[in-house]
């Protein structure tokens, strides 16, 4: 697919002499860089109308003058690289799935999530120094749980799909298989997943952008629930080669004592 080629073009290191400007459409996000003597210049704008733009370099030989234009002074460092990533929003993410699901004891739900990317700009390699880190969509502020037990996050408006093919095919979105595990001796009813960010990694796969999955295994109201992260790509798409990092790679278990902290740390209700 189309999409498919421009996304494995984009994600790399590019060269960038003195002088040089560059622009990148990504989805409903534009963002343009300029390297000059002792400086890198940024602007960006969203347009929400552009929901299914691809993921391309747009030829560009100046700054729009009708922006905001961010300076990043540097130095002489001599370096002309500037690496292109995508990454995980800041904030875990709340999604409604499809239709309510009912799992009975002793089932398990597989569930793909459409999670749009951040974008972030480093000059040189993967150590090196942000210039900038930006949404590529404007995500609504959200709390999931209760009044007296629940965490900031963001709200998606697409809805978490039991097959990954029912997504949109958008290369700005990350694809977060999630699965939930029921180990009570009671039906438990899933309308909305909640899922945490920061110990997600994201992967290159032949069609999608993609992030290591995570498992909830729930054991009733009262018991402590357990949710894991694997640390290795998913088994689909041919994912493998890593475009970036988890924000917190170290943590990938985490245990919730009731049903709202099960609520507040991934989940179901």
């Amino acid at each position: 697919m189309e999409s498919a080629r421009e996304d494995k073009r984009i994600w790399t290191s590019f060269e960038m002499a003195r002088g040089q400007v560059r622009q990148w459409r990504i989805g409903p996000l534009d963002l343009w860089v300029e390297h000059t003597e002792h400086e890198w210049r940024t602007a960006s704008r969203l347009a929400p109308e552009r929901d299914q733009g691809g993921a391309e370099e747009v030829v560009c030989d100046q700054l729009p003058d009708d922006l905001e234009v961010r300076r990043w002074t540097v130095g002489d460092t001599g370096e002309t690289k500037l690496l292109l990533r995508p990454a995980m929003p800041d904030r875990p993410v709340a999604v409604r799935t499809a239709d309510p699901v009912v799992l009975l004891p002793g089932s398990e739900a597989s569930f793909f999530v459409g999670v749009p990317i951040w974008i972030e700009l480093l000059i040189g390699a993967e150590d090196g120094q942000k210039l900038l880190e930006t949404p590529t969509v404007v995500l609504s502020n959200s709390w999931f749980g209760t009044p007296a037990e629940g965490e900031v996050c963001y709200a998606l408006r697409s809805r978490a799909r039991r097959n990954f093919d029912e997504l949109e095919d958008l290369p700005y979105r990350t694809i977060c298989p999630t699965s939930v595990r029921n180990e009570s001796s009671e039906p438990l009813s899933i309308q909305r997943l909640f899922l945490r960010t920061a110990p997600l990694s994201i992967f290159r796969g032949d069609r999608y952008l993609w992030s290591n999955a995570g498992t909830l295994r729930y054991h009733g109201e009262e018991k402590p629930g357990q949710i894991v992260y694997e640390k290795k790509p998913p088994g689909f798409d041919h994912a493998g080669a890593v475009l970036r990092k988890a924000r917190e790679p170290g943590r990938t278990s985490f245990l919730a004592k009731s049903l709202g902290g099960l609520k507040a740390a991934f989940a179901v209700f």
